[in-house]
């Protein structure tokens, strides 16, 4: 688990992602409603690209951050199976931009949540709290942290996703009552991810959601979004 930035280049078959911190720079998950012309219908679709760091939002598109715990990040997924990439398919008018990293917990997102509030978005994706209990944040801390989190977004349509417990780790439950609670103070919604998050599928390291999972979370936020 590291709180240092880090950057990323996938190239596989399905696409490309770039995540840059620490510079205030930023890469965007966007997919064009793609072309069948000339096509035939057992085609694959083309393979997305990713547009040039900073990229603008084309007409009509929203800028949506995705900024928690990795989680969110569709961390050791083909690029296929990633929660950003099958929102970004599902709803090619947002401009996703990733600032996820890996088995981050919420003091952590405090210390970046300047790179949030730079990207200027439209709406904010936050999940956090299922790495806290195992790096010895408490409830009330991280409630205190979920709070400064919000406080900083103040003005942007914030969705929050619920912590789930790790496989091998402490329960969250606790956490999850603070997260409402919190919430209600800010009049943030949080998403009710029970379905998604009820029996979730997790790789064999037990730190990363499974496919599954991640389809599931992308179809929830494509119709809160």
């Amino acid at each position: 688990m590291s709180g240092k930035g880090r950057a990323v280049v996938r190239c596989g078959a399905a696409v490309g992602l770039l995540l840059a911190l620490g510079a205030g720079v930023f890469a965007g998950w966007n997919l064009g409603a793609p072309s069948t012309r000339g096509t035939s219908a057992a085609a694959p679709p083309p393979s997305p690209t990713l547009p040039a760091t900073g990229a603008v939002a084309g007409a009509g598109q929203k800028r949506v951050v995705l900024f928690g715990d990795g989680m969110v990040d569709g961390y050791g997924l083909p690029d296929g199976k990633s929660l950003p990439l099958l929102l970004a398919r599902a709803r090619p008018d947002l401009l996703l931009i990733d600032l996820g990293l890996s088995h981050e917990w919420s003091t952590q997102l405090v210390a970046r949540v300047r790179d949030v509030t730079t990207a200027q978005a439209d709406a904010v994706v936050l999940w956090t709290g299922s790495y806290d209990p195992a790096n010895g944040v408490g409830a009330q801390q991280y409630a205190a942290n979920v709070a400064t989190l919000l406080d900083a977004l103040k003005g942007t349509r914030v969705l929050l996703l619920p912590p789930v417990s790790l496989p091998t780790g402490p329960d969250v439950s606790a956490y999850a009552v603070e997260l409402d609670r919190v919430a209600a103070q800010h009049g943030v919604q949080v998403l009710d991810a029970t379905s998604a998050l009820s029996a979730p599928d997790w790789l064999d390291s037990g730190q990363e959601l499974g496919p599954r999972t991640d389809a599931a979370l992308a179809a929830l936020l494509a119709k809160a979004l």
